[in-house]
């Protein structure tokens, strides 16, 4: 089972314990939907449960695929884990290419600031990928707010992020960095969207082996 084998299977090869993974809850009774990754490199990581992608109702008859990563550990401080993360996002990004026009995002704790990840920041100076966090004044918030709460002598960071691709950040209408909650480490970043609405069109995702092509 997938359990079991997440159970076995450390994030990091050099570990010999799991030291996190990825999920997504959403409300109400809409399914989560599991759509296929179009590049086959990104399956490595993805059983080890590095990321995941997901496809999430927000409208009528609209879906957005989610990207949701979970950077490696200290990837300002260590070169190699940043690397390793910059490598997996080049992928992620590279899938996003391939899938079905539409609104898309990357969200997560990447353990690493933009700046330190080359893939990802040649994407957002190009304008093919929007850091909400860093234009939250467009939304009615301060820009670069700090995510990662100050622990010990560490200073507050900002290596929580919520990134969009073109059709996904025009839906955007607000944008906030919570940090009044019971996580003692992390903030916790919100946003709404206004979709618009599909009548006539239908949207296609092509699923892994053993489910069918659906159509919304």
């Amino acid at each position: 089972a997938a359990s079991d084998v997440y159970k076995r299977q450390p994030l990091d090869d050099e570990k010999q314990h799991n030291t996190g993974g990825v999920g997504i809850v959403q409300r109400g009774n809409k399914p989560i939907i599991k759509p296929a990754t179009k590049h086959k490199l990104l399956n490595e990581h993805l059983q080890q449960g590095r990321f995941a992608l997901y496809g999430m109702y927000i409208g009528n008859g609209e879906v957005a695929l989610v990207y949701v990563v979970y950077g490696y550990t200290n990837g300002n401080g260590d070169p190699i884990a940043r690397g390793r993360t910059d490598d997996l996002l080049a992928l992620i990004l590279l899938d996003m290419d391939l899938q079905v026009e539409g609104p898309k995002f990357i969200m997560g704790d990447l353990n690493a600031t933009i700046e330190n990840l080359p893939h990802l920041a040649e994407h957002i100076k190009k304008g093919k990928i929007y850091d909400v966090g860093a234009i939250a004044s467009k939304y009615g918030f301060s820009d670069n707010v700090p995510t990662c709460q100050n622990i010990g002598k560490h200073k507050p960071t900002r290596n929580d992020y919520i990134l969009a691709n073109k059709e996904a950040e025009k839906m955007i209408t607000k944008f906030e960095v919570v940090t009044n909650t019971d996580i003692p480490t992390h903030a916790i970043l919100r946003l709404e969207i206004e979709t618009g609405h599909k009548t006539e069109t239908e949207t296609k995702i092509d699923l892994p082996k053993g489910l069918s092509l659906i159509h919304i």
